[in-house]
């Protein structure tokens, strides 16, 4: 009887044995997997602050220097902005003090003819005395001529010319000195006025005012 006691008191001793053994592994194994997962959320967070300090500019940088040079460049810019539309103003004042300083009148022509009538040719004696003082003032006087919408534009271009070259070849007989006076010839590609008439006649009738030279002063 004692001899089957103690078998059965050591064979419950080797399975508490094994028991506690078995836990100590086990503990052991979870000791081992939380230090892995510390280590691996540790080493994440090294990562994540490695490729921050990578951002970051090499040597100290002054955001306040920064933000200043950009206000200055802005103010310069607004500067420059502003100095171009007083110079573009001072242009077109320009241009006006010469409009109403230089009144010349339009010089108009027949259909399909570059020749001065008697009329128009009593008009540019008006206007010559104002195209000599532009002159004397160092200015160049542009004669433009202008053709009507009839007809093809390649001749319309000749003939505009044609009558450009008719009113300075007048000019420079009256004496006008011939290298301050320009030729420019724009076809009907600055009408003043369209027609929508259907007849031929009534269209010619139309268009009267685009058969012209006018001037410009430069």
């Amino acid at each position: 009887m004692k001899k089957f006691l103690s078998l059965g008191l050591i064979a419950v001793l080797l399975l508490a044995g094994g028991c506690g053994k078995k836990k100590k592994k086990d503990m052991a194994f979870m000791e081992l997997d939380e230090a892995a997962t510390h280590s691996s959320l540790a080493l994440t967070q090294a990562e994540e602050e490695s490729r921050f300090e990578d951002l970051l500019p090499e040597e100290d940088v002054d955001f306040q220097e920064i933000a200043f040079l950009d206000e200055q460049a802005l103010e310069e810019e607004l500067a420059l902005a502003e100095a171009e539309a007083e110079a573009d103003d001072a242009v077109e004042w320009r241009k006006k003090d010469d409009e109403r300083q230089f009144d010349l009148k339009a010089i108009k022509f027949g259909f399909n003819t570059a020749e001065l009538s008697k009329d128009e040719g009593k008009k540019l004696e008006e206007d010559e005395q104002v195209i000599r003082d532009a002159i004397e003032e160092g200015k160049t006087v542009i004669i433009q001529g202008h053709a009507d919408q009839l007809g093809p534009e390649e001749y319309n271009l000749k003939l505009s010319m044609a009558r450009a070259e008719s009113v300075k070849s007048v000019l420079v007989e009256r004496g006008v000195p011939a290298e301050r006076l320009e030729t420019v010839a724009f076809g009907n590609e600055m009408p003043e006025v369209w027609s929508d008439a259907e007849k031929k006649e009534e269209q010619i009738a139309d268009l009267a005012p685009n058969r012209r030279v006018d001037f410009a002063i430069a």
